[in-house]
């Protein structure tokens, strides 16, 4: 159920340096723009697929993370 999802991620955005899952945990890295938008595609994508993003167990790391210009959600956790 997650594999096609997987596939359009990697077609729809090949610019990401890593789009790794293993079962319904995937590891996407990438330029922020890139992540995010596949952040949006899971959370829009996903629940048809029975795959319901879970928010507060997400982890959005990079080392110049900013308040204010920051496109995710306040319970995604910021691991610095």
């Amino acid at each position: 159920m997650l594999h096609p999802l997987a596939l359009k991620i990697q077609k729809e955005f090949p610019n990401l340096l890593l789009n790794v899952w293993y079962l319904d945990d995937g590891c996407i890295v990438g330029d922020i723009a890139d992540v995010h938008a596949v952040f949006q595609l899971v959370q829009a994508e996903g629940p048809a697929r029975g795959l319901h993003l879970n928010v507060k167990k997400n982890e959005i790391w990079w080392p110049s993370r900013v308040s204010g210009g920051d496109p995710f959600p306040a319970e995604v956790s910021n691991e610095e």
